[in-house]
């Protein structure tokens, strides 16, 4: 989707397995590691949000989310001109920033829910409650 650089994305994931088991990709756009694309995903205990900014240069933001069981929980990723925040429930878990430009040119990009865009790293549960927003600037703008 074309969203420019003021957005967040938001979705309620249930893993279909317990929590921090392998790399799940819950929501991306694009091919993973190309220009102008994103992903926020799982790989063991921590949740990522990778975005790849119009020179393919990566900013990422990580946290430990400390989540057990197969309870679902509420995760936004949002940009603001490069200056990316994750939230968990509502809850700022990681912010920041620290190479590249974080601008993405615009482009068509499609939206890939429980998928990259290879096929590589399905996410196993459920997907609900998909928000994109664009021109948001914060989690609170996307619940």
């Amino acid at each position: 989707p074309q969203l420019g650089n003021k957005w967040c994305v938001s979705v309620t994931a249930t893993p279909g397995g317990v929590w921090g088991i392998g790399n799940r990709t819950i929501l991306s756009s694009g091919p993973y590691g190309t220009a102008n694309d994103w992903a926020l995903y799982q790989t063991g205990g921590t949740f990522r949000f990778d975005l790849f900014d119009s020179a393919n240069v990566s900013r990422i933001v990580t946290f430990a989310h400390g989540l057990s069981g197969y309870a679902p929980h509420r995760f936004t990723a949002c940009t603001n001109n490069g200056a990316l925040s994750v939230c968990q429930d509502g809850v700022l878990r990681a912010n920041g920033a620290l190479t590249g430009t974080g601008l993405q040119s615009v482009t068509e990009s499609p939206l890939n829910l429980g998928n990259d865009a290879a096929g590589t790293t399905a996410w196993d549960g459920a997907l609900s409650n998909v928000k994109i927003c664009k021109g948001a600037t914060k989690c609170s703008d996307c619940r």
